[in-house]
């Protein structure tokens, strides 16, 4: 199975990630229209990408690490603006009243 120190654990994970925060990021934005949201969750994708490409570097494994907690958590944050915004529109489909 994966190990988490296994380099390709974090390859595995932006497999799942980057689909998944694209379609829901774009989707909530052609809802509320606030494009800001989706240039965060850009930015939180490219962190985590970039994060791929630090070996090499000197520190390159406390690098990947910060650059990959600094990019979930920036995805996490447009994540949470794009559902409140979302929920406070009006006409909005993803969420019931």
């Amino acid at each position: 199975m994966f190990q988490l120190d296994n380099e390709a654990f974090h390859s595995y994970l932006l497999i799942g990630v980057i689909p998944s925060s694209l379609f829901s990021l774009i989707v909530g934005c052609k809802q509320h229209c606030f494009y800001r949201v989706l240039l965060i969750g850009f930015c939180g994708l490219a962190l985590l990408i970039s994060a791929v490409f630090m070996q090499g570097f000197e520190y390159a494994e406390l690098l990947e690490k910060v650059l990959t907690l600094l990019g979930a958590c920036v995805i996490a944050i447009g994540h949470f603006l794009n559902f409140r915004l979302c929920r406070d529109h009006r006409n909005c489909e993803c969420h019931p009243s």
